[in-house]
């Protein structure tokens, strides 16, 4: 099976570039959640169930879960973390108060009343993902990989990408993007199809984290599984916990960067590496290169929040205020036929919103409220 095998060219053709084992014996995909493992049909049964359950009380959601903190947490019950908006460090937390937000996922059902289900639909994700973090915290060389926990690692990887304040910001950005666009009768009539301007920030934030996690796992899924281990300790984390390597200005995106960290305790990172090599898991020591290059993603990647032991927050920089973070990148490209142009979007590391287009298109009018 070839993995990484093809490559488009300029033409629009295919070229056959190489071949590589794959080490499954079954094709990693799910085809935007068509094909899913017996445990995935599993657990996805109980989250129909529970979307279609009675409301639930609870309002304080939280969008980095308290299994995953625990880690990085002396007692697991409290966490330090540097707050980069004040360069501002506080140590032991509750957690029940660290990345939480009141009616995070609250949205409004078809019969109009808001409510907080996908409160509940996420407490089954959680559960998938306590399971998936004590599989691999606890993995060590020798051992075999299940199928079914490699599968569920993608889904859970790319549900901590997008179930976060700052993918909220950033689709919010979007949204009054297009909405703008809708503002003639003719854009209007050319950009229908834009789901952008036909939901609240909120319900398409949802939304979103659905179809992306069935269809951004697929990238993770055919991707090398590498394991980092640090005898030191020095892998932190943030409020965004599955992140690219930093280092320009404009963010890799998940398709072409060539590795995606998700750091799962201090001492152990998971990578999943664009250059496979045919094997289901490879064990790899952590230098002082790999823990830099997660601690700068995770600090330029984060929306607000390092989340560290204290050994490790002398790493961190404290007493600043930390002015650039992730932030929405839109460009006009060709598209097409001469004369026609499409917006890109991308992701870079600024003070705020760089959003460049033509005249053919109406730019953010108060893009600060994004910044």
């Amino acid at each position: 099976m070839s993995l990484w095998g093809d490559k488009r060219l300029e033409s629009g053709e295919w070229q056959f570039v190489s071949r590589v084992r794959n080490p499954w014996g079954i094709i990693p995909l799910t085809a935007g959640g068509q094909s899913l493992t017996e445990r995935a049909k599993s657990y996805m049964e109980d989250v129909v169930l529970r979307a279609q359950g009675p409301d639930v009380k609870s309002r304080h959601h939280h969008y980095v879960p308290k299994s995953y903190m625990k880690a990085w947490s002396e007692n697991a019950r409290r966490v330090s973390i540097l707050d980069t908006t004040t360069g501002i460090v506080r140590l032991d937390l509750g957690m029940r108060s660290v990345c939480m937000e009141e009616d995070f996922y609250r949205v409004q059902g078809p019969d109009g009343k808001r409510h907080n289900r996908v409160e509940e639909v996420m407490a089954v994700f959680d559960a998938e993902l306590l399971r998936v973090l004590n599989v691999f915290r606890g993995l060590q060389p020798g051992a075999d990989v299940a199928f079914d926990d490699f599968m569920s690692l993608g889904l859970m990887m790319m549900l901590q990408r997008t179930r976060n304040v700052q993918t909220r910001r950033l689709m919010g950005a979007m949204a009054d993007f297009w909405e703008q666009q809708t503002l003639t009768q003719q854009r209007r009539k050319e950009l229908e199809g834009a789901v952008f301007a036909l939901k609240a920030k909120s319900e398409f934030h949802v939304d979103m984290m659905s179809q992306a996690m069935w269809t951004g796992a697929d990238n993770m899924t055919t991707r090398q599984l590498e394991i980092w281990d640090d005898p030191h300790g020095r892998f932190v984390t943030s409020d965004c916990p599955v992140q690219t390597p930093r280092g320009g200005y404009v963010t890799p995106d998940l398709l072409t960067t060539p590795r995606i960290w998700w750091p799962i305790g201090p001492t152990r990172a998971i990578c999943l590496a664009r250059d496979t090599i045919g094997e289901k898991v490879v064990f790899r020591r952590a230098t002082r290169t790999q823990t830099d290059e997660v601690r700068t993603a995770m600090v330029r990647g984060r929306e607000r929040f390092i989340i560290a032991t204290r050994d490790q927050l002398s790493e961190l920089p404290q007493g600043k205020m930390l002015r650039k973070r992730t932030q929405v990148h839109m460009r006009c490209e060709p598209w097409q036929h001469p004369g026609q142009c499409r917006v890109a979007y991308r992701e870079c590391y600024a003070p705020g919103p760089d959003i460049q287009v033509c005249e053919k298109h109406y730019p953010l009018r108060r893009p600060e409220l994004h910044a």
